[in-house]
Order: structure tokens, then sequence, then C-alpha cells
């Protein structure tokens, strides 16, 4: 598909189809990385945020872990 860059206010925008959206399955509104390199402008998904209270939060309750001995320090890591 072609398309033309526009004035949008003081900025340009470009429009996107909602079949082009769908082929990248992208959303409306959902977050997105935009890249511009010689020649081109990359528009790819935003990775989520990763926050490890959440991942921790999914651990069930009571889980119980084994622990593992790596051995003896190898270098300025702390014993």
């Amino acid at each position: 598909m072609s398309t033309s860059i526009l004035k949008w206010g003081n900025s340009q925008g470009i429009r996107l189809t909602m079949e082009m959206l769908r082929t990248a399955k992208i959303d409306v509104s959902e977050p997105v990385v935009v890249k511009a390199e010689p020649g081109r402008i990359v528009i790819e998904k935003a990775r989520p945020r990763i926050v490890l209270a959440d991942l921790l939060a999914r651990i069930p309750a009571g889980t119980q872990f084994e622990l593992v001995d790596y051995g003896v320090p190898e270098g300025n890591e702390a014993p």
C-alpha cells in the first residue's frame, strides 16, 4: 500500500489502515516504538515493561524452592 506523509498540526503524520494494523497484529491505541533508519521508518509493537514484583506476585502462595549450591564464590560476588 502506498500513502503520503501529511501535515498534522505542528507535526507530520501518516494514516494506517485497519488492514495494515490487523496484519501487524497491532491494536488502536497500543504502544509502539518508532525508529528512523536511513531511507525508512519502522513501527513496532512496544515490548511490555516487565516488573519483578508482578512476576513474583504470580508465584502461588506456599510454593517451596530448593536451595542450589553453586560452590564457592569466584570473583567479587558477596559470599
